[in-house]
């Protein structure tokens, strides 16, 4: 089947005799193309009533944002007949004919998202420039980059280059490449990289650097904690987070209160050395 088609259509024909009603069961299997990257898991009955003969349809929904390069297969198998015996040809193997891989993935933006209780979760967007990092004033040890490419992503390799944290392994999710971070020290910077990016449509060679800095309680983004973040957060105390005060809730539970007082204060006076 080709890419571009919409499905593979697979017929299966009833033989020797017609006399009373017969059916097949039927089931997709991965091979080297798997199912909801290549094509949509397919399985169900076919049914023939007494008398018919005319052949029957499998028809497997093929996914458009399958890789190009090398050819993918996968097979459809018969099993469980009813009133019938099954012929020599019992499995069919669909091979997707491969294509132009798709260009470079490119990433276009990344945030820092964490969960702030039940007010649900806020990104903080981090620009790409090494010499100019956004920097995350919420509580660690532990945190989550989301990088944002400008087509699906399936595989990434990730490593910090800078900082002390640990990286687990990415996930996908769309165009976004997923990096949770643990064990992460406050008052640094970190630098994790993204590179051997694939697309879904076969694109390669993506990559992206995100340098971001950790300073708890640095609600203003200066680098420093002073008394201005100080006063930010006295200013929205007892108010429930939104897009537009989240940097105040200092330990992410979902709201303002003394604790993210009580942490900016803890943190005063200090500061990240300059980018």
């Amino acid at each position: 089947a080709a890419k571009s088609a919409a499905f593979a259509l697979i017929d299966v024909t009833r033989t020797a005799g017609s006399t009373g009603p017969a059916s097949v069961s039927y089931a997709t299997a991965d091979g080297s193309a798997l199912a909801g990257v290549d094509y949509t898991a397919t399985a169900g009955t076919l049914d023939w009533d007494d008398g018919d003969t005319a052949p029957k349809s499998i028809a497997i929904p093929l996914l458009h944002n399958i890789a190009g390069g090398a050819n993918r297969a996968f097979t459809v198998t018969l099993a469980a007949p009813v009133y019938a015996t099954l012929g020599a040809t019992i499995a069919s193997t669909v091979t997707l004919v491969g294509g132009v891989p798709g260009s470079t993935p490119v990433a276009i933006g990344a945030v820092s998202r964490k969960a702030h209780g039940a007010a649900g979760p806020f990104d903080l967007p981090l620009p790409f420039s090494p010499t100019d990092p956004g920097t995350e004033p919420r509580q660690g040890p532990a945190a989550r980059i989301v990088v944002t490419f400008d087509k699906a992503i399936i595989g990434a390799t990730v490593d910090v280059i800078e900082g002390s944290a640990q990286a687990g392994a990415p996930s996908f999710s769309g165009n976004g490449v997923i990096v949770d971070l643990g064990a992460v020290a406050d008052r640094q910077y970190v630098t994790v990289a993204l590179t051997q990016v694939v697309a879904a449509d076969g694109g390669t060679g993506g990559s992206a650097i995100v340098r971001i800095g950790f300073l708890a309680g640095d609600v203003n983004g200066s680098r420093s904690v002073t008394l201005a973040d100080l006063l930010a957060v006295d200013g929205a105390l007892a108010q429930p987070v939104t897009a537009a005060n989240f940097r105040l809730d200092v330990t992410a539970n979902g709201a303002v209160t003394q604790a993210d007082r009580l942490s900016v204060n803890a943190n005063l006076t200090q500061s990240l050395p300059a980018p």
